[in-house]
């Protein structure tokens, strides 16, 4: 049995160019409805995931197979159709009441809701260019002034959370933006998301994480620890000497060769070599929810004497994990904005802590410890390899 498709063909009222539809899925009573519609009929589209505006211009349709007209080929042809694999779209569109395309007010107020999960700016400039997303911001002609600054949940969109900004008012097309029905309204985006979900092979439970390390690793040579304890245990005796005329029997001890000694000790210390870089063959993994991901983070620079790390999350937020040495912790900071997003109160060599010992700093998407932010060490072996082929926590992360 062969599959019919169709392919719709509509002009936007918003910006006049074509939009192309395509579905293999159609139902019977869709297809009488598509079938039902004229050149130039204007229709009212409430499917903001697939369409951003509300109001379109019908203007012709091909089935597949069958004869395409020559007024259909563009739509067949066109590689930016919207591609309904489940057909249900149409389930979305009506028959306007209008004649033509509804006459747009430049001035109308326009309300923006942003995905509680996304890092996006919104101002008077710049609500003309975000273009309709789910999971980034919605723009709006519905009248939401009584949720300003609320969290709020849209009837269509179960799954996300949205902050309401406005009332702005962009150029023309206010009034051609779609609206949407309110169901819940919450004071902050953690009363609205809904709980974690079980961890999947990126997202290791907090519970089963092994404790960071807040300790140095002891990197003094034994000819440094000779050479100070000599020092020390020789000046105590000098002090004791002239103090309580306690006197050792020793004789002959040279007081400028252990200051020398003691002073040579200090400097190789403090003398770090820039000779030879030897990378750790431990690496940095940093967990993320499933919009940000989880990734394996590569070694940057030395800063302030600890290795720093980089990393870049599935939605493009590139982060930087380095030691702040005025304050003694770990920051983790947005590498495009400079803002330190949160920090981690351990004094250790590697920047390994659970979610609940990173601090929010800066609320920042996919940096910050609401968005599942932990961090332990792997092996540097794992890096090329894909994350999820080795996501078990490994064994020994004390660092090497």
């Amino acid at each position: 049995m062969t599959t019919s498709c169709i392919c719709v063909t509509l002009n936007s009222c918003l910006t006049g160019l074509p939009v192309y539809y395509y579905t293999c899925k159609q139902s019977s009573q869709q297809t009488v409805f598509i079938t039902g519609l004229a050149q130039g009929q204007l229709i009212e589209i409430n499917d903001a995931a697939n369409f951003p505006e509300t109001y379109y211009t019908f203007q012709s349709f091909c089935t597949i197979p069958g004869v395409i007209s020559n007024a259909c080929r563009a739509c067949t042809d066109s590689p930016n159709q919207i591609e309904d694999d489940a057909g249900l779209s149409i389930s979305f569109w009506s028959k306007s009441n209008e004649a033509t395309c509804p006459t747009d007010n430049a001035f109308n107020d326009v309300y923006v809701l942003t995905n509680c999960l996304a890092n996006v700016i919104v101002n008077n400039s710049n609500v003309d260019s975000i273009q309709n997303s789910p999971l980034l911001a919605l723009v709006t002609s519905s009248d939401l002034y009584l949720y300003t600054d609320m969290i709020v949940k849209l009837d269509g969109y179960d799954d996300n959370c949205y902050k309401v900004s406005g009332p702005f008012t962009p150029g023309e097309g206010a009034s051609l933006r779609p609206t949407y029905t309110i169901v819940n309204a919450y004071s902050t985006c953690e009363c609205c998301l809904p709980f974690p979900a079980e961890p999947s092979c990126c997202e290791i439970p907090k519970y089963t994480q092994k404790p960071a390390k807040d300790f140095f690793r002891i990197t003094v040579s034994d000819a440094e620890i000779k050479a100070n304890t000599n020092f020390a245990n020789n000046y105590y005796k000098l002090f004791m000497g002239i103090k309580h005329g306690v006197h050792s029997c020793c004789t002959g001890i040279d007081y400028d060769q252990l200051w020398i000694n003691k002073e040579i000790s200090d400097l190789e210390s403090i003398n770090y070599s820039t000779c030879e870089v030897i990378l750790p063959t431990l690496c940095l993994f940093v967990t993320g929810n499933d919009i940000c991901g989880s990734q394996v983070a590569t070694y940057n620079d030395f800063i302030n004497g600890k290795w720093s790390f980089k990393f870049t999350r599935e939605t493009g937020i590139n982060g930087i994990i380095y030691w702040d040495i005025q304050n003694s912790y770990w920051v983790i900071v947005n590498e495009d904005t400079g803002v330190i997003a949160a920090k981690l109160l351990i004094n250790s060599d590697y920047p390994i802590g659970t979610n609940d010992q990173w601090v929010v700093v800066n609320k920042s998407a996919c940096l910050s410890p609401d968005c599942g932010l932990s961090t332990w060490t792997v092996d540097c072996s794992y890096y090329d390899a894909d994350p999820c082929d080795n996501c078990n926590e490994p064994e020994n992360v004390v660092a090497e």
